[in-house]
């Protein structure tokens, strides 16, 4: 009996892992000054944006989508994925954002966010790196601080690229059947 609950509980532990939703800090870009990039003018367009962050990470990056924070604010839309799969946060200006993505299905995965502040005597940018285990969906938070912790985001745009591999519906069901065979070959081991 004490066997049988001892497994029930792993069973349930792990289900409550899987469950649970991904979620960690976006990480600044090692630029070796936090993310941080101030410039005398705005880069340009969201292409000129999407450019300017491959030349400085080596990668190539495809601009997804931009919401402007403010009362004429809003998403841009003219990216390769539509505003359903991204959350600003809301879309008063503020000194620190915890967004989302959500590009299931899309054939895109999240690889940067850049935020844009264009007050501080010049057009102060900060470039985030998303983690892999994200690249899909997830969710962090973006600010100025430490070092312009008043600043206000004005701007926050999401870049990416093609996805590299999803599991069709029928892999995933085929490792939830495995994995259904293997604790009941584990309950049959155990006993009742």
């Amino acid at each position: 009996m004490k066997r049988r609950a001892a497994v029930l509980a792993s069973v349930a532990a792990m289900a409550l892992m899987a469950a649970s939703p991904a979620q960690a800090d976006l990480i600044p870009f090692d630029n070796g000054n936090s993310g941080y990039y101030l410039f005398a003018s705005p880069l340009g367009s969201p292409s000129d944006e999407a450019a300017w962050i491959a030349s400085v990470t080596g990668a190539d990056v495809t601009y997804l989508n931009k919401f402007n924070y403010g009362s004429t604010g809003g998403f841009d839309n003219t990216g390769a994925v539509g505003s359903a799969s991204f959350d600003p946060g809301g879309s008063a200006k503020a000194v620190s954002k915890t967004i989302n993505w959500n590009l299931t299905g899309t054939g895109y995965e999240a690889s940067y966010v850049l935020i844009k502040n264009g007050t501080v005597g010049g057009h102060l940018y900060r470039l985030y790196m998303v983690t892999d285990d994200q690249a899909i969906s997830g969710s962090g938070t973006v600010t100025f601080g430490p070092i312009y912790p008043s600043k206000q985001i004005s701007h926050v745009g999401w870049f990416g690229s093609g996805a590299t591999s999803v599991p069709d519906g029928g892999t995933t069901l085929l490792l939830l059947g495995s994995a259904l065979v293997g604790l009941g070959a584990l309950r049959r081991r155990v006993g009742p």
